[in-house]
């Protein structure tokens, strides 16, 4: 029994370091300042044309102004919703899906910045289709500056 439980904690854990890191920047990372994020990463699966994204803020972000996404990848229009700290991205059904290994860039606007955008934040990026939510990735970041 020990010896499964360690033999799928291995396999996920190379499965997850072979994943392509994913990126959070901010256009404007000054301390409370309202910007625009754009989260990149390369799809580990298809994302179907009726699919929803959820990209976990830390707290410390505000997300009480936002107000749309947008991404040059999933085309045929999105919806937003916020939740909590999850800023929700839906498909609208009417765009093609994207292969698993596609890169993907949402960019989410009107997010306030944390007091201290310099330290390490944890971000979270979900999918949510007709079966249930799946973590894709979490990772660690400062809010670094779009280039």
């Amino acid at each position: 029994m020990n010896r499964i439980f360690l033999l799928s904690l291995l396999l996920w854990f190379q499965a997850v370091s072979a994943q392509e890191r994913a990126l959070i920047r901010a256009i404007d990372p000054l301390p409370r300042q309202l910007t625009v994020y754009s989260v990149t990463w390369t799809a580990d699966r298809e994302i179907a044309a009726d699919t929803a994204i959820g990209v976990v803020f830390p707290r410390a972000c505000n997300l009480s102004q936002v107000i749309m996404a947008d991404s040059r990848q999933l085309n045929g229009g999105l919806m937003v919703n916020v939740s909590g700290d999850t800023v929700w991205v839906q498909r609208s059904g009417l765009g093609e899906k994207l292969a698993a290994g596609d890169s993907v860039e949402i960019k989410i606007a009107s997010v306030f910045n944390p007091v201290s955008p310099d330290q390490p934040y944890e971000f979270k990026i979900l999918l949510r289709d007709e079966r249930a939510p799946v973590l894709l990735q979490t990772l660690e970041s400062e809010i670094l500056r779009e280039k």
